[in-house]
């Protein structure tokens, strides 16, 4: 193409970085001058195959782009998609082609947070499922609800934690449409006795775990181990304990055992396991801390193991 058509492609991308980063055209054009940036846009505009592309800061306003994300994230990232693949883009169709938007330096805790507050109350407002069937609506809503709860627990698990996933009519959607908690309707009551049963089975994997897993899956732990493991485990039980105090898991809670579920007695019964396991990890945190210092100084040591010469001669 013509080099007019590509600047103005260009400027297409670098309007919206500057304003996206606030930064001046200065600093778009010296990320232009390195030759990974410049290989990356250009291969964008002419590569029909080649979708995305990113750009994020380095420091002070320093720009970089990439087609591949980075390790570690650094507070914004700016990225842009093909809508279609295989599609030549041009000066005339870069708005309908080319979608763009950001993420923060915590892309898991940003998707959740998006997928709640802007596409879950879109999917439920009835408004915009005028013409739906009644099945394929309920389907719809249902999985998106379903990969809401599991990149909610996903955010848990790389924090070390585990979240509990509040069911439907308690999450995110239309607050004018959801339905109120009702002890007479059945299919509400048997949402909520579904996501007491995955809150069964998450904490029930947690109360699980002891410290010498780490010895059964064959690793060789050292005596920072168990220190580490109750530390671990004393905060997760404390976050899970939380989060069943908690006005909205408790009202799940408390609803169940208004219209006397079969659910809520074992419930009940592993709530206060949670509460004795809490303070069982605890005390035992508060026993072996005082000895971290000392098992600090046993693993600065050095030991050297060698046999001497004259010992490893056979007789």
């Amino acid at each position: 193409m013509e080099g007019g058509t590509v600047d103005k492609r260009v400027a297409f991308i670098s309007s919206r970085l500057c304003t996206a980063f606030k930064v001046e055209i200065e600093k778009f054009q010296a990320m232009m001058m390195k030759d990974d940036s410049r290989f990356c846009i250009d291969q964008f505009l002419g590569d029909p195959d080649m979708r995305k592309f990113m750009v994020f800061e380095l420091g002070k306003g320093d720009l970089q782009a990439c087609t591949k994300p980075p390790p570690k994230f650094k507070k914004k990232t700016v990225y842009f998609l093909k809508v279609n693949a295989g599609s030549e883009l041009t000066l005339e169709n870069m708005t309908q082609e080319v979608i763009f938007g950001e993420f923060s330096d915590s892309p898991l805790e940003h998707l959740s947070s998006v997928m709640e507050d802007v596409y879950m109350p879109l999917l439920c407002n009835h408004r915009n499922q005028v013409g739906w069937p009644e099945v394929i609506s309920k389907e719809v809503t249902d999985n998106a609800h379903k990969c809401i709860a599991n990149v909610y627990v996903t955010v848990g698990q790389t924090k070390g934690k585990t979240l509990l996933p509040l069911p439907p009519s308690e999450g995110g959607g239309d607050e004018g449409n959801a339905k109120k908690p009702n002890a007479k309707d059945k299919k509400h009551i048997h949402v909520l006795e579904s996501a007491v049963v995955t809150w069964t089975n998450q904490i029930k994997n947690v109360l699980k775990t002891d410290p010498e897993g780490a010895l059964q899956a064959g690793e060789d732990p050292g005596p920072l181990t168990e220190l580490e493991f109750w530390t671990g485990k004393s905060a997760n039980l404390h976050s899970i304990y939380e989060q069943l105090s908690g006005a909205k898991i408790g009202k799940v809670i408390r609803v169940l055992e208004l219209t006397k579920s079969t659910y809520f007695p074992p419930f009940n019964r592993l709530c206060k396991e949670v509460a004795s396991a809490r303070v069982e990890a605890q005390s035992n945190v508060n026993f072996l801390n005082p000895l971290r210092r000392y098992f600090d100084r046993v693993l600065a040591l050095s030991f050297d193991f060698s046999i001497p010469a004259a010992a490893a001669t056979p007789f």
